[in-house]
């Protein structure tokens, strides 16, 4: 096969051509803009009506003519109609009106009740609505259900709808799965002929466990196919009992859960649930098939059935499923008939070369809601939540779909991936939907150049029984010339299907590119070479790695990167290695600080990272930084280290370390432990909040432990540091010792180990060892704890290491909690001077000194100002206070602190209180001119999120006060709002998890928007709340954004929004203009894509009934004042955001920073999805900067809305883009100014290109 055959096998697989393939389907999707969905197509397929994606909303009814594609208006004025099913000729839509059951007739175009009557024979109490679920395509019957005054009770009809009175259907069923009678049944489908009915009974009853013999536990649902002329019923999947469990008719069901009727009615399929008491691990559902004439109920159950329900059925009883059945976002298939079910994306693929989620702009197939009689037409939903439908027609029934065309082999995955850019092959791994085996005799898989020279013969074509075709040639052959094209060819025949070894593969060609052999090389280290760098970590400040081509990092063995100080040849720390594409990010396990006046050398060691295909391991890279941190000791908080568990991060805030791997017993094993967990957190029982850490000696056999919780590093700044901790142990009848050993030690280390626990206990201080004891009870920590305190007056000064150790032998279990290391100094201070000042010669310096310990008043204070030089401008004294801890003084210089312009000024506060000396230190930014300060909030917030409209008023204000200046993102990350989607991780990141709240500058504080009194009148300020009530709070959203804006900003930020249209691109070039010289810094740059005017279908109001004008227009009389408000259009909503970390992206800004020069900051890009249902013209960027090295906010800016900017490139035409050099085109012939991001076909220098 010579390269263009193997061109033009590829691109089948990716495009589709309607011209070159004249039976493709044919897709046509459906998107309405009050958010409705098509839900129900008539037999025939030619008409469809629609229903709200959402029950909380209000939508029109729609008719559908699927034919021609228009739909028609049904609903009256009021729009209370809703529509369930439609006749074969459109004339007749049944469904319910003003909550009644009801059909809508095309001859008078008018809606007409159907009558309130039950079809069984007796139901206990009066119906007062319902609704129509469905027709028969003549449109002689409906079926529906009744409603009730009580919610739980519903009761079935049958309509003649010429008369639109009920038939009585006797003999249907009165006790359900767990013998009882709960009232509540509903008709769901009923056939093409009008004979069978599919009925669902006790929906209500879930089960809700599937252990013990209780029958009520077991729920009450289930389904039956009702025979009208016959008046009898037959179960789906059970057989009755009137006093035992029912008989399920496959083994392991347990409820059949979802019951979906073929328009013929000689089929019904759905989900049942799947649990055995012999395996604790069985418990899901999967898809069946219930055969109404013969009443025979087939399970499929294998690995690839798990999770999915069959949704629809074709007449000839070829049912379609989805999955995951619990998610909306599915994806469907077709079962062949056999034993198989194919994916319709693959059945695409393969036949006619259709992607359908690529060129129809779906992230998933969806779920699929309706077949024809013919079954050549499907109606699918891709999901509910958006409101989006599509209707694909076959030239074939889609139960004849699946053909010699069609292989199961005919989908995979590889490992290294499709068009991978390697020097040599020496492994790759083929990943298939099914179990596979090696059928094929010797080595046949081959590597092949483009003119169908074999280039090398695989030494392994191996598969056996799993999903993975493992192929392996040697190395020193399978090479690849750089620059050009390659194959591994899989011939026919080589593998088969381990369930059915007839299905064997088709030649497979998998396309890879020659790079030359060389090392992989590094293009750009952020933060760069020689930076300024105070800290590393995963989170915030990592550093990251760009090289020529896409890498890997060997799996085999656990590699690190190390952190050298200055000489040392010991590493300083270790780092860990995160990669993707062609990307290598390094940082540690926890925070490591670099510390100022020190070296470091970030070292990769050679050969770690490679290719994909394990190729050019790279050099040794070696970079280096000068250290920045500065040492602080913060005197507003008298703890450097604080865990009380109840945050349950002991695996993070700690480093745990299990030196003995034994078994934990049974009752060890009750409170999750396993061989290799040395410490965990536990409580007294589940209704208690207060966690603790425990460790125990209870092993099978008896052993002895050794199992270590270490402080990670801490920096013990003098002589009045304490180690206080709450101790106690398990049973009263041993004799469990606790150890805490103090090692000093100016390593970092991210984790413990073998070596390391050794050098604790030789080199550290076994400071604690002492016998704990159970207290009153065995059975509860709550009063029982032991307080206990250790000096560590001896380690002022230097770094160390605060290990708990458990080295019991076969006794019980310790327990502990309230680890603190108090720093007692008699007294804390603060300063009243601004951080930022402008262009002044010098400042005041003041503050105030507050007492700290209860047991030690504060009487005599010697407070020294010392510059950055180290000169002493003034002391200030003052003797006999007789402070108590809760007090104050305040204290002021008389001299004044000289500054320098345009730099940072350092200054020292050294202290003497009663004998006692420390240090502070304190930076007083000297700005030459005044940058604009703009204000971010980062806010929380949904459109199911009942009190977010306080969020609304209170930006809303700001926005008025504060105009350009304010910078609000709102993050749709609350359940269930679709805005949401992909942002997870950001708002995690902020620590927002309750909505509406917010962070404001990136401060430490997570605040509310407003806050009321106990009259519940509402205030947007603390300050107005105290001023009207005397009651304080913590600071609400505009009290911090009124403090920030009046923050002297360090730097100037501006920005411009450009659009790409032929490659969906959205930039924003931005310029930074720093107000001071600064050196060694590490500036990040943060990015955030805005969309204004959102229509998010609608937004919950909690505030329509009350009566406060601060509230409007939510409150009573208001615009907005219901409910739920539809048609309101978000703004500042979150559509993504830019940087490898949410500070952002270093080493983008010079680290020596000369004030008022510009630096231009190019790279931010967000390029907006096909499946994004994102108005470009309404975006805006906003572009934060941070010092990366603490994480603090330093400025921002919003650009403009696109449809404001000038920065919109279009395709261009031909004639327009004649002197474009090296063009790209379009298949239409468009061509474009660049090449193209957006995934399709295009032209190229005469050849054709598939971009994925």
């Amino acid at each position: 096969m010579n390269i263009i055959k193997k061109s033009v096998l590829f691109l089948m697989a990716c495009v589709v051509s309607v011209l070159a393939y004249a039976q493709s389907p044919i897709l046509k999707k459906y998107t309405f803009s009050d958010h409705s969905y098509i839900s129900k197509m008539s037999d025939n397929g030619k008409w469809a009506v629609t229903a709200p994606a959402n029950a909380d909303i209000i939508c029109t009814p729609k008719l559908i003519d699927l034919t021609s594609g228009k739909d028609i208006n049904i609903g009256s004025t009021t729009n209370d109609e809703g529509t369930s099913d439609v006749t074969d000729d459109g004339a007749i839509v049944v469904g319910s009106c003003q909550g009644k059951p009801a059909y809508w007739s095309k001859a008078d175009g008018q809606w007409h009740f159907l009558e309130l009557k039950s079809s069984q024979t007796a139901f206990p109490i009066a119906v007062k609505g319902g609704v129509a679920n469905s027709v028969t395509p003549d449109g002689k019957y409906a079926v529906g259900e009744l409603t009730t005054e009580n919610a739980y009770m519903i009761a079935p009809a049958l309509w003649d709808l010429k008369t639109g009175k009920t038939i009585i259907t006797p003999n249907l069923p009165i006790y359900d799965m767990a013998h009882k009678d709960q009232n509540q049944m509903r008709f769901d489908a009923i056939s093409a002929d009008g004979r069978y009915i599919c009925a669902t009974m006790s929906m209500s009853y879930l089960p809700s466990s599937s252990e013990g013999d209780d029958e009520a536990a077991l729920g009450g649902l289930f389904s039956f196919v009702y025979d009208i002329p016959g008046k009898s019923y037959k179960v789906i999947g059970f057989t009755e009992s009137e006093t035992q469990r029912w008989t399920p008719d496959y083994d392991g069901c347990f409820v059949v859960d979802g019951a979906n009727m073929s328009n013929n009615g000689k089929y019904v399929v759905g989900a049942c649930r799947i649990w055995r008491a012999t395996d604790e691990t069985t418990d899901y559902y999967i898809p069946y098939l219930y055969d109404v004439e013969n009443d025979k109920f087939t399970a499929y159950e294998d690995e690839s059935t798990r999770s999915n329900t069959a949704y629809t059925v074709t007449n000839d009883g070829v049912p379609l499923m989805a999955s995951p059945e619990g998610s909306p976002y599915r994806n469907w298939s077709v079962y062949d008939g056999k034993r198989f079910w194919y994916a319709i994306e693959d059945i695409l693929s393969q036949r006619w070369g259709y992607n359908l989620l690529q060129l129809n702009s779906y992230d998933n197939t969806g779920t699929p809601d309706a077949v024809s009689d013919n079954g050549m037409r499907v109606l699918a939903t891709p999901t509910y939540l958006d409101g989006d439908s599509y209707v694909i027609d076959f030239s074939d029934p889609v139960s004849s779909l699946i053909n010699d065309q069609v292989s199961l082999l005919g989908s995979y995955t590889c490992s290294p991936a499709e068009g991978s850019e390697v020097s040599a092959l020496a492994s790759m791994n083929v990943t298939f939907t099914q179990n596979v085996k090696t059928i094929a005799t010797g080595n046949v898989v081959t590597l092949e150049d483009e003119d169908d020279n074999v280039i090398a013969t695989a030494t392994r074509n191996m598969a056996d029984g799993g999903k993975t075709l493992s192929i392996a040639f040697r190395r020193t052959k399978a090479k690849l010339e750089e620059g050009k094209t390659c194959y591994v060819h899989i011939p026919a025949n080589t593998i088969a299907v381990v369930e059915a070894p007839e299905m064997k593969n088709d030649d497979i060609y998998i396309e890879l590119k020659g790079r030359k052999n060389a090392p992989v090389t590094c293009t750009k280290v952020a933060p760069s070479d020689g930076t300024g760098v105070a800290k590393v970590d995963v989170n915030t400040n990592p550093i990251t790695f760009d090289f020529d081509t896409d890498i890997t990092i060997d799996p085999k063995e656990t590699r690190k990167a190390y952190i050298y100080r200055n000489a040392e040849t010991e590493p300083y720390a270790e780092l860990n290695f995160y990669y993707g594409k062609n990307q290598v990010a390094l940082a540690p396990s926890t925070t490591v600080n670099l510390f100022k006046d020190n070296t470091y050398r970030v070292v990769i060691p050679e050969g770690i990272i490679t290719d994909v295909a394990g190729n050019g391991g790279n050099k040794e890279i070696s970079v280096t930084y000068q250290g920045a941190y500065e040492r602080t000791v913060s005197f507003d908080d008298a703890y450097l280290f604080k865990n009380d568990f109840n945050s349950m991060d002991i695996t993070t805030a700690f480093m745990l370390y299990d030196g003995d791997q034994k078994q934990p017993t049974d009752a060890m094993k009750a409170w999750r432990f396993n061989y290799s967990l040395p410490w965990y957190f536990c409580r007294t029982d589940n209704s208690s909040q207060d966690f603790a850490a425990v460790s125990h000696s209870m092993y099978v056999p008896a052993g002895k432990s050794d199992d270590w919780m270490v402080v990670p590093q801490l920096y013990i700044p003098d002589n009045v540091c304490e180690l206080t901790f709450d101790s106690q142990s398990y049973k009263s009848n041993k004799d469990d010792r606790l150890k805490v050993y103090v090692w000093a030690c100016d390593n970092v280390y991210s984790a413990m180990n073998k070596e390391r626990i050794e050098r604790i206990k030789t080199e550290g201080d076994l400071v604690y060892n002492e016998v704990q004891e159970p207290g009153a009870s065995e059975d509860k920590l709550e009063g029982d704890w032991r307080a206990n305190s250790v000096s560590l007056a001896k380690y002022a000064g230097k770094n160390v290491y605060i290990a708990f150790c458990n080295d019991n032998e076969d006794q019980s279990a310790v327990f502990v909690d309230n680890v603190f290391v108090k720093h007692n100094m008699p007294a804390l201070i603060s300063f009243d001077n601004e951080e930022s000042v402008v262009g002044k010669d010098a400042v005041n310096v003041s503050g105030s000194i507050a007492a700290n310990l209860e047991d030690k008043p504060v009487n005599d204070v010697i407070l020294t100002l010392v510059d950055g030089d180290g000169k002493t401008i003034d002391t200030w004294t003052k003797t006999g206070l007789g402070m108590t801890k809760g007090t104050y003084t305040k204290f002021a210089f008389t001299k004044q602190l000289p500054l320098k312009k345009g730099v940072a000024n350092r200054f020292k506060v050294l202290m003497n209180v009663d004998g006692q000396e420390t240090e502070v230190a304190q930076t007083i930014n000297n700005l030459v001119f005044q940058p604009v300060t703009r204000v971010v909030l980062e806010e929380f917030t949904g459109r199911d999120c009942s009190n977010c409209p306080l969020g609304l008023v209170a930006i809303d204000n700001l926005k008025k006060r504060f105009g350009n200046r304010f910078l609000p993102i709102g993050i749709h990350g609350y359940t269930g709002d679709p805005l949401g989607n992909g942002l997870s991780d950001y708002y995690k990141y902020l620590g927002l998890s309750a909505a509406p709240s917010a962070r404001i500058n990136r401060s430490d504080s997570i605040m509310s928007p407003m806050v009321k009194d106990a009259d519940n009148t509402y205030y947007l300020s603390a300050k107005a709340l105290e001023s009207a009530t005397g009651y304080t709070t913590d600071d609400l959203w505009s009290d911090k954004v009124e403090e920030e804006i009046l923050k002297p900003a360090l730097s100037e930020v501006s920005a411009t929004i450009n659009y790409d249209e032929a490659t969906r691109t959205i930039t924003a070039p931005t310029v930074v203009r720093y107000a001071m010289n600064a050196e060694n810094q590490n500036i990040s740059i943060f990015a955030v894509l805005l969309e204004q005017e959102v229509d998010n279908i609608y937004q919950q109001n909690g505030f329509s009934a009350v009566k406060q004008d601060i509230l409007l227009p939510w409150s009573s009389g208001g615009e907005y004042a219901q409910p739920y408000v539809v048609g309101l259009l978000s703004e500042d909503v979150c559509r993504g955001t830019w940087g490898s970390t949410f500070l952002g992206n270093s080493g983008l800004i010079p680290t020596n920073i000369v004030a008022g020069q510009n630096y231009e900051v190019n790279g931010i890009e967000f390029q907006l999805p096909e499946t994004a249902k994102i108005n470009p013209k309404n975006c805006q960027v906003v572009v934060m900067m941070f010092d990366a090295n603490t994480g603090k906010y330093i400025n921002a800016v919003r650009t403009d809305l696109l449809s404001d900017a000038t920065g919109i490139n279009a395709v261009v035409d031909k004639e327009n883009a004649k002197n474009v050099d090296n063009a790209w085109y379009t298949l239409s012939g468009l061509k474009l100014n660049q090449k193209p991001k957006a995934a399709g076909l295009y032209i190229h220098q005469g050849k054709k290109y598939v971009i994925k």
